[in-house]
């Protein structure tokens, strides 16, 4: 008999596996029955036509002692041929029956043989079948394990990436110290975005207040009033809203500046270094000036 190997290869097709075997062990056995039937029909049907065949004969037999007058020695010879035919009868029904006797107990013990061999199938199956189970609940604690590192792992990266930089922190609690004094306020930008000045203008080029170098910022003033002005040259051109920002740049320097309204008067934040503050600076830097100035 072909042995019937299974092999699972995830913790999702264990079912199909221990199908498959049983399915296998079911059709074997109905396959089993099906021959056992067959040849223990063959074998009656054999055993029947011999029967019919002797009792034929011994009938053709009677019928020509009955048709035909015989002598004494005839008769005994008849009687003698009759002995020798009955007793060949009696020896082919034992024949035949004994060649039952022999098919039925093979097939019985081919029987016996292929239910045992589908017994130890279906146990190795089962022992596959508990081995992979076992596999796949270690696989899924691993991956359980895994899985709670990396959420950690996601959790501590967006609780860093939410936390402010120290120099950031400083940056406000300096902006939110200032109250209405404008100077710490531009001294801020100046120290936390490494700025050599940081100027407060009006469209006028006036310094409102400033901190920083103090040439830088006297020279840095009249230009960024020319550059307020831009705009307002550019409105029939270009779809500028009124508040904007501007920046100039060469290989050494950065002027910065970005406008907002008090009271209806347009002033600029203007800063000067060698890159550009960051934005999200200049808006709290803004906003700060536009409390302190309110």
């Amino acid at each position: 008999m072909q042995t019937i190997t299974v092999v699972i290869a995830s913790a999702g097709g264990l079912a199909f596996g221990y199908a498959t075997a049983a399915h296998f062990a079911s059709r074997a056995k109905a396959l089993l029955l099906e021959q056992f039937q067959e040849d223990k029909a063959e074998a009656i049907e054999k055993a029947d036509l011999t029967i019919r065949e002797l009792r034929d004969e011994l009938v053709t037999e009677k019928e020509r002692e009955t048709d035909a007058p015989v002598s004494a020695e005839d008769a005994g010879k008849s009687r003698s041929k009759s002995k020798k035919k009955n007793k060949h009868k009696a020896k082919s029904k034992g024949t035949v029956s004994n060649e039952v006797v022999m098919l039925q107990t093979a097939q019985e013990e081919l029987r016996l043989q292929h239910r045992s061999e589908l017994e130890q199938q279906e146990v190795a199956s089962k022992t596959a079948l508990k081995e992979l189970s076992k596999t796949a609940d270690a696989q899924r604690a691993d991956f359980t394990k895994a899985l709670a590192g990396l959420q950690g792992d996601l959790d501590e990266a967006l609780e860093a990436g939410n936390a402010a930089p120290a120099g950031n922190a400083d940056f406000v609690k300096a902006l939110e110290g200032a109250g209405s004094d404008l100077n710490p306020i531009l001294q801020a930008i100046v120290s936390n975005e490494a700025q050599n000045t940081s100027v407060l203008v009006d469209a006028n080029g006036i310094i409102v207040a400033s901190a920083g170098d103090s040439d830088t910022s006297d020279n840095i003033s009249a230009s960024a009033g020319y550059l307020m002005g831009i705009p307002g040259q550019l409105a029939g051109t270009l779809p500028l809203d009124s508040h904007y920002s501007f920046r100039l740049s060469d290989q050494n320097n950065t002027i910065m500046g970005r406008t907002f309204d008090v009271g209806g008067d347009t002033l600029a934040l203007v800063t000067v270094g060698a890159a550009a503050p960051a934005d999200d600076s200049i808006g709290l830097a803004v906003n700060s000036l536009h409390k302190a100035l309110e």
